[in-house]
């Protein structure tokens, strides 16, 4: 009787811990997902041949930067002069960042006269330096009230990546 007991108990104890490691595995291995909606808008239907997309970068380039620029027509004056004064630019990084400025980026930082601008692949990071700088300075409400200024306790200016 107690050789019976005991086989009873050791089988009750190897079912006890089946039934755990069952739970154990049936959490640890969730259900499939049922149906879900087609977000791309593909077909659901497999397809015989395998549809293939090439993207040629040098077109990709020519859409977003075309070598020919583009151009857009400014009221410059003597923006370039004002933003160099308000310290928003310093020249001689600028020149060094470059390694000498062309004819036309000193006419357009010293300058009077621009009236429009050609974005091309050569001069697009020398404009988004300008035209960086020219946000800097403007004077608004969204940056002389807004949050950058609320916050500026937990997150110092010059923590941003373009004042700091």
């Amino acid at each position: 009787m107690k050789r019976t007991l005991i086989i009873l108990a050791a089988l009750g104890g190897v079912l006890a811990l089946w039934f755990t490691m069952y739970q154990l595995a049936a959490a640890f291995n969730p259900s499939p997902l049922g149906p879900q909606p087609n977000l791309r808008g593909t077909s659901e239907v497999p397809t015989s041949t395998p549809v293939v997309v090439r993207l040629n970068y040098d077109d990709l380039v020519e859409q977003v930067i075309p070598v020919t620029g583009t151009t857009i027509a400014v009221e410059w004056g003597d923006l370039g002069q004002g933003l160099i004064e308000a310290g928003a630019i310093d020249l001689e990084k600028f020149e060094t960042q470059y390694g000498g400025l062309s004819a036309e980026q000193r006419e357009i930082l010293q300058g009077d006269n621009l009236q429009q601008i050609t974005f091309t692949p050569d001069n697009i990071q020398f404009w988004t330096n300008v035209l960086w700088s020219l946000g800097l300075t403007q004077q608004s409400k969204v940056l002389s009230a807004g949050p950058m200024m609320k916050n500026s306790e937990q997150t110092p200016l010059g923590n941003y990546a373009s004042t700091g």
